[in-house]
């Protein structure tokens, strides 16, 4: 069942995390794009503790731009939810070692670590930190290119990216 909200239709629900928070989506634009979307309960994520954080983290989210990081493309927001709507999660992580291949070459493993630290690198260079890397939080686009997502699968689900106070990082 497809529902039609501004210039997205929403479709095929994937999953909703473990709090009832949130749901995910597919997105479609009008254009045949292809999008993640995070639907929120209004009234839910107004009576939050988190409510401010929350705010603070979606404005973060819209500021950076990297390619080893999930794009931030929109905001949504109907009588009932607040979808965010972000580039789309082609394949989580994980779907790299299936039943048949538990392991990976070193050529892709390199490139896969390569893009992680330079999502890392690029944060830590503008005064963020991630605060909740781990294989949920990282996913492949369509060209099996590692990103790293906002999400978290805790109640905090939109408090990983912080300003940091201080942040070192190495250079490649």
């Amino acid at each position: 069942q497809e529902e039609q909200i501004g210039k997205y239709k929403f479709a095929q629900f994937t999953k909703q995390d473990s709090y009832g928070f949130f749901k995910y989506y597919v997105a479609h634009s009008q254009d045949d794009q292809i999008f993640t979307s995070y639907q929120f309960n209004r009234r839910l994520i107004e009576i939050t503790p988190n409510f401010v954080e929350m705010k603070k983290e979606i404005e973060i989210i819209g500021s950076i731009s990297h390619h080893s990081i999930q794009k931030f493309i929109d905001i949504v927001i109907d009588q009932d939810y607040l979808y965010l709507i972000l580039e789309y999660e082609a394949k989580p992580f994980f779907s790299i070692f299936d039943s048949r291949n538990s392991s990976i070459d070193e050529k892709f493993a390199k490139r896969l670590f390569r893009q992680l630290l330079e999502g890392i690198s690029y944060l830590h260079q503008n005064g963020f930190s991630h605060g909740d890397i781990n294989p949920n939080s990282l996913f492949f686009n369509k060209k099996m290119d590692l990103k790293l997502s906002g999400q978290r699968t805790d109640a905090n689900v939109w408090n990983c990216f912080q300003r940091s106070r201080q942040v070192i990082t190495a250079p490649f």
